[in-house]
């Protein structure tokens, strides 16, 4: 294991942000390039991508990672490129993001489905729309249930946890209060998967 906690084979949240939470973003291009860019990096560095969203400021995916070696090459492929691509395309001077890119193990089925939910409902959180996050096109949402992707390579990680792809729905869908009392009380059934309980 890592310092940082990384083990072969583990499900990693990914995320980072511009600098003093400036956009890295400005175009509808920057996002697809970083996507393109990202589905590239990872099947380099054998890395699965389970989910993204990306927002104006800020990234997030979730990651299964076959050792740290490989994250670390596909993250900084990936956020060196993209600075580079933001300074040449719009003369921007300066750091485009925060720092190093975060990452934290996800340990356990119960952090995994709120880790999901979090990530694919960002949209709503970010904009201040409830429903921000059904359409949005720069999240992995959709493709997500409907399974029509090229970008992600795995859903059984995540899917595996509910009964099929409509309670998973339904769980990100819900409203927050909800999902915490169904949680507490263990009325969503968690299942272990991979070993993560």
């Amino acid at each position: 294991m890592s310092k940082r906690g990384l083990y072969p084979g583990c499900l990693v949240h990914v995320f980072n942000r511009g600098s003093k939470k400036e956009l890295i973003f400005f175009a509808a291009s920057d996002y697809r390039r970083f996507i393109s860019k990202a589905a590239i990096y990872a099947a380099e560095a054998n890395v699965q991508i389970i989910h993204y969203c990306l927002l104006p400021n800020h990234f997030h995916f979730l990651l299964r990672i076959p050792d740290e070696v490989s994250l670390t090459k596909m993250m900084q492929r990936l956020t060196i490129g993209h600075s580079r691509y933001i300074m040449y395309r719009y003369g921007y001077v300066g750091r485009i993001f925060q720092g190093r890119y975060k990452s934290v193990v996800v340990d356990s089925s119960s952090q995994l489905m709120i880790l999901s939910r979090y990530i694919h409902r960002n949209p709503t959180e970010y904009f201040g729309s409830r429903d921000a996050f059904k359409n949005y096109d720069w999240s992995s949402y959709q493709e997500f249930i409907s399974g029509n992707s090229d970008l992600i390579s795995s859903r059984e990680s995540v899917l595996g946890l509910f009964t099929d792809v409509d309670s998973y729905s339904a769980f990100v869908e819900a409203d927050e209060v909800i999902v915490q009392h169904e949680l507490k009380t263990q009325s969503v059934v968690i299942r272990s998967l991979d070993g993560v309980d």
